[in-house]
């Protein structure tokens, strides 16, 4: 068959020691009241979520541990007890503590099959007989014993049917009644004296009987007596394999499933009699129950779950929403896909790398064209990346290595060239428009090329009034949206033209604006229900709105696994689906939510092609590296159903915890165990991956913590009680989820309780009050001696201070004088303004003998006066820059202070008309700030080394900031703070 999809859209969940089984060989299957799967296998007991697996196996010396031998059946009973039947006894679980129980009265039995029925029953096949087992009163019955019936006939298998206990006998079955102790045994003809090893019962009423030994299957009916041999059925005879049917169930829709030896897995429909056979396949994925099949389990959601050497596997019966289409027929395996087309007569045509295909699923024929070694080709090359058809229904292939049209009418295959006006060239694409045109894509000569069907004719862009402009582009797709509008996507850019109103634009990303498209590379383009055009790249995917100018980029930041779109497809509801190298995406009609879509969704691949997607009425089909995924989206819906969820333990100090799963559940942590790990679990059967978690600990934090995450890790919380909330849901949707909690404490330190802390207080405080009266006593008594202290010194500081200003008496008055003297002799006039400047300054002198501080308007006239003395006797070999702005003047500073550090660079540096002493006074941010250069005498006889020294104690009593003094190989600096 070329179109293969599983039988029914099957998808089987596998469960091997890779995921966490102990061992391969399962014997049986069951699920317990809160919703776990137990696998039971040859060397252990597995709990399955969803997700993971936890082994329960045997611990030497530990008699609540797992059994210490082979679970050969497990069931879970109407009262939720959890039973387990082994060939050393009967055991039950205990959820509260997690540990084992064993039956004593069952010790050393063994025990083949269980069977859990209402009143707390149980029906046991085991030490060769048939047994009753009360579970409160603890009393076991031999019915054998109890009725002749069943003591007449050998019991093997077991199935429960209401209130009637069916019991496979040999040559037919016995239907025991418990409430009357009545037994009716039917003998089954197409049986002869067969063993039934296994009985089932289905919603019809027919009872199925199977035979190990001599692989016989029956279907009985009672009423008329009439058996169906499903063992001889034409579909099972046709496997040439002699199997024993192991294992029986009916699904919800009376559908029968049989496990097999060696011919896998059957099901058998008795509306049309049909069996269906799902095999091992070649390629062995997900698409395949295995040969070897064990035992099978339908659990309360309508799964059905297989135990077979190897694992387990699960499936929805006709739930899958994907199917697949593989290009070539079965034997060949060619999985990789490019294009697919339908065309009106229902058949598929397929376009790969290795040629193209066609089937028409009516006749169930294949037809292929490729090129084969030493034979003339039948196309221009087996790489072909486009594939349309035409209006007239001739199918036009674009190959890497020209144009070819087939038309299958004629059953001619044409190849176009240079004479037809379109080059032998490596085409990317072909797409036909609304209106009759089909364009080619390709890398090289102009780029584009289309196909008029009414003119019968190529033509190349360059004749294109508006796309000629990009003439020499890659191009690899062509789309006409719903007003006409032509859009190319091409290897560096997109461009669309609008014919109707001559416009023409072109986008191109460059990292520098969000509005254009996410990525040059373009794959696929589709326009929405509400005009916006969607454009696959490399980089994700862009939405564009021309009439409201927005653009829309999905990409890794808005949740996809992957940059790499390749497919789009908008369905009905107007849900954009896209394909990417790392699954399948739905985002939803408002645009605000990602659905995923990956192997354990049902996709035999993830990894979708860079190749554009295909839609037809409302089925959706993409290519993927394994088949072309086919699916009806309006099939799809959003899973309103909750998952249960749990806390599975509880790390603390590196040491786990069980929790138990019943509701109001209490964690008592003891003081200094504040740090600790809760672990989540929601038993997510159908697509695990899909699973999100919410929680928050109260009293602690106020914002919920939404992941993927499982696990809730807290450390250094503080003692106290605390309630840790916690739901989980599919896809992030917790609108109708219900919270549960876990109340937990935490112990307190001694030293951290309210009360030792008040004790604590009140002493601390009594002693605080002693201490704080004694203290003030004498700290009054030094205060007072400190004041007097600081007075005495900083009177001293003033004193000594004042002689530095007296200083300038003598040393100043002597040198101007003899200065004077000259300018008599020499200049009058000259001499009355130095005699006049002189006074000024010992005005000044005298004016601010009383003042701690004076403005700094004032010091800096005074200290210009002073200046201009100075310049009457060194002439030349002195220069002063003064650059003070008058927003300064407010602030104060100590008087004489810039007299003395002038004085003071004058004293220590030399003057020359060649080399002048140049002083600098200006503003540093809080600073006043006198610099000069250095010209040093090598020794100074009238310096005392006081004046700095006196200056800068002065300071420390009007400001914390300190008289900063530089030298370097160039300058002497000194800042003063301004007040």
């Amino acid at each position: 068959m070329g179109v293969y999809a599983q039988t029914g859209n099957i998808f089987f969940h596998d469960i091997t020691v890779r995921n966490g089984l102990n061992d391969g060989n399962v014997t049986s299957i069951t699920q317990d009241k809160y919703g776990y799967i137990w696998i039971a296998t040859q060397g252990a007991l597995n709990r399955f979520n969803g997700t993971t697996i936890e082994r329960f196996a045997h611990k030497q010396g530990d008699s609540t541990s797992a059994p210490a031998s082979i679970p050969y059946s497990i069931t879970s009973g109407p009262d939720g007890r959890l039973w387990f039947g082994c060939d050393n006894g009967l055991y039950e679980f205990d959820f509260a503590s997690n540990k084992f129980n064993k039956h004593a009265l069952l010790q050393n039995w063994f025990i083949a099959k269980i069977i859990a029925a209402p009143k707390n029953q149980l029906y046991l096949i085991c030490n060769g007989s048939l047994y009753e087992y009360n579970t409160v009163q603890q009393k076991l019955t031999d019915l054998k014993e109890k009725n002749a019936v069943i003591n007449q006939y050998p019991n093997y298998s077991l199935c429960l049917n209401g209130d009637a206990l069916y019991i496979g006998s040999k040559g037919g079955y016995t239907i025991y009644n418990n409430a009357t102790n009545q037994a009716v045994f039917n003998s089954v003809t197409a049986l002869s004296q067969l063993t039934v090893n296994r009985i089932m019962v289905d919603k019809t009423g027919y009872v199925w009987l199977s035979n190990f030994s001599n692989a016989k299957l029956v279907r009985y009916h009672a009423e008329n007596g009439q058996s169906e041999i499903i063992s001889d059925h034409p579909a099972i005879r046709s496997l040439n394999k002699t199997a024993s049917y192991n294992d029986l169930i009916c699904d919800s829709k009376n559908n029968t499933w049989i496990t097999t030896n060696v011919a896998g897995l059957l099901q058998y429909t008795p509306a049309t009699r049909q069996v269906n056979h799902y095999l091992n396949y070649k390629d062995k994925d997900s698409y395949n129950a295995g040969h070897i099949l064990i035992c099978l389990f339908s659990d309360a959601g309508e799964r059905l779950w297989i135990g077979k050497v190897g694992g387990c596997s699960y499936f929805y019966p006709d739930k899958n929403l994907f199917s697949t289409l593989l290009p070539f027929p079965e034997k060949e395996r060619i999985l990789t896909s490019r294009i697919v087309r339908e065309d009106n007569s229902g058949n598929y045509w397929f376009s790969t790398g290795h040629g193209i295909s066609y089937y028409d699923p009516h006749k169930n024929t294949w037809s292929v064209w490729r090129n084969e070694p030493d034979k003339k080709n039948v196309i221009y090359n087996n790489s072909v990346r486009g594939l349309e058809i035409g209006s007239d229904g001739r199918i036009w292939l674009a190959t890497g290595g020209g144009i070819n049209c087939y038309d299958p009418k004629s059953n001619k295959m044409a190849f176009f060239d240079e004479k037809d006006s379109i080059p032998k060239a490596f085409y990317f694409t072909a797409n036909k428009d609304r209106q009759g045109r089909i364009w080619f894509g390709t890398n090289g000569y102009d780029g584009l090329y289309y196909y008029s069907e009414s003119a019968h004719k190529f033509y190349s862009v360059r004749q294109h009034p508006l796309l000629k402009q990009f003439i020499g582009y890659p191009a690899r797709i062509v789309y006409d949206d719903s007003k006409g509008r032509i859009w190319v996507g091409y290897g560096n850019g997109l461009a669309m033209a609008d014919e109707k109103n001559g416009v023409c634009k072109f986008w191109k990303n460059n990292d520098s604006s969000r509005n254009t498209i996410i990525g040059n590379m373009v794959i696929d383009i589709k326009e929405d229900k509400k005009g916006i055009v969607w454009v696959s790249t490399f980089n994700g995917v862009t939405g564009i709105d021309l009439g409201k100018d927005q653009y829309y980029w999905i990409n890794e930041s808005q949740g996809l696994k992957t940059n790499i779109a390749s497919s789009l497809a908008v369905d009905t509801a107007n849900r954009l689906w896209i394909g990417t190298a790392a699954g399948l995406y739905m985002l939803d009609e408002k645009r605000h939510n990602l659905y995923y879509f990956d192997e354990a969704s049902g996709l035999t691949s993830a990894e979708f092609t860079e190749h554009a997607g295909y839609q037809k009425d409302d089925r959706i089909i993409m290519p993927t590296t394994k088949g072309f995924i086919r699916f009806r989206p309006s099939e799809f819906k959003k899973e309103e159903h909750q998952i249960p969820f749990y806390i599975a333990s509880v790390e603390v100090q590196g040491e786990k915890k069980w929790v138990d799963k019943g509701n109001n559940n209490q964690l008592h942590l003891n003081a200094g165990q504040n740090s600790f790990t809760l672990y989540l679990e929601a038993l997510n059967y159908s697509n695990p991956s899909q699973t999100w978690f919410a929680y928050k600990l109260s009293g602690f934090e106020k914002e919920w913590h939404y992941t993927t995450d499982p696990k809730a890790v807290y450390t250094n919380i503080p003692g106290g009680n605390y309630t840790f909330l916690f739901k989980a849901a599919m896809r992030n949707e917790f609108d109708h989820v219900e919270e549960k909690q876990l109340t937990i404490t935490i112990k307190k330190y001694f030293y951290t309780t309210s009360w030792f802390w008040t004790l604590i207080t009140c002493s601390g405080a009594l002693a605080l009050y002693v201490l704080y009266r004694n203290r003030m006593n004498k700290q009054r008594r030094i205060l007072l001696l400190e004041t007097k202290a600081e007075a005495l010194e900083k009177e001293k500081t003033l004193v000594q201070y004042e002689s530095l200003k007296q200083q300038l008496n003598p040393h100043f008055l002597f040198n101007s004088l003899t200065s004077l003297r000259s300018l008599i002799r020499s200049d009058t006039k000259q001499a009355t303004g130095f005699l006049d400047g002189l006074s000024k300054v010992y005005r000044y002198v005298l004016k601010s003998g009383d003042q701690e501080l004076v403005p700094l308007q004032f010091e800096l006239e005074f200290v210009k006066v002073f200046i201009d003395l100075q310049k009457t006797r060194f002439g030349e070999g002195l220069q002063a820059n003064i650059t003070i702005t008058e927003n300064n003047y407010g602030r104060y500073i100590a008087p004489v202070s810039l007299q003395n550090l002038v004085e003071n660079a004058i004293k220590h540096n030399t003057t020359d008309k060649d080399s002048p002493l140049v002083i600098d006074i200006y503003i540093d941010a809080e600073y006043v700030v006198v610099r000069n250069n250095l010209q040093k005498y090598h020794l100074v006889e009238t310096s005392n080394k006081k004046g700095l020294t006196g200056l800068q104690t002065l300071y420390r009593y009007y400001t914390d900031k300190p008289i900063a003094i530089i030298t370097d190989e160039h300058y002497f600096i000194v800042k003063i703070p301004l007040l």
